[in-house]
């Protein structure tokens, strides 16, 4: 028997972990609130009540964006974790499946905090549809998006082999996100030799 705990046993373990780790970094806690409550009142301030269309899809953009450069900024870090994995798997620990799911389960209460802060405050204060129904749909997909970010550029992390290369490859996938979502070029006018990339990219699901 190659590990001791069965697969969702280490999972369990590996979100114990990863969780605990998350709490007692309480600068990074903190420091995330502050970012996002300012983020979220700056977005609000610059489209306050605003009824033009435009100005929504804008919003929609800039958020979006948002979680975009903080998953990519993120993601270097992880690679700091492989070296703690890569331990724990030639000791036979875990499998690598339940390390992954463990660290992704974990990171659901940082995710929605910043959904909360930041998404409260641009959903209300430019305007959107005033309806409890509106509000956690928009919620949501906001916080679906936010983990799909985290994991693609959490993926990148871990098949990397250095920094440099996470934060090259981080910026070529943010550059075709916001090129083919579909905000700066619209479907329409997307050649049709890169309009797969368009229906590929998460981005242009969510916007």
């Amino acid at each position: 028997k190659k590990y001791q705990n069965s697969f969702w046993v280490s999972v369990g373990l590996n979100l114990k972990r990863s969780f605990v780790l998350w709490k007692r970094d309480r600068i990074f806690i903190r420091a995330s609130i502050i970012k996002n409550i300012a983020m979220g009142l700056s977005v609000g301030f610059v489209f306050l009540n605003t009824d033009l269309s435009s100005s929504f899809f804008g919003v929609l953009f800039q958020g979006n964006l948002f979680i975009m450069l903080g998953a990519m900024t993120s993601a270097p870090d992880k690679l700091d974790d492989r070296a703690v994995f890569y331990k724990h798997d030639d000791s036979n620990f875990y499998p690598a499946l339940s390390y992954i799911i463990g660290q992704a389960l974990a990171l659901i209460p940082q995710m929605i905090i910043d959904v909360l802060l930041f998404g409260t405050c641009v959903y209300w204060m430019v305007g959107f549809v005033a309806t409890a129904q509106g509000f956690f749909v928009y919620l949501a997909l906001f916080f679906s998006f936010n983990f799909t970010m985290g994991q693609l550029f959490g993926l990148m992390a871990s098949v990397a082999p250095n920094k440099s290369v996470v934060q090259a490859a981080g910026a070529f996938i943010l550059l075709l996100n916001v090129l083919f979502c579909g905000y700066i070029v619209s479907p329409t006018v997307i050649p049709d030799y890169y309009i797969w990339i368009y229906w590929m990219i998460p981005l242009s699901w969510v916007y």
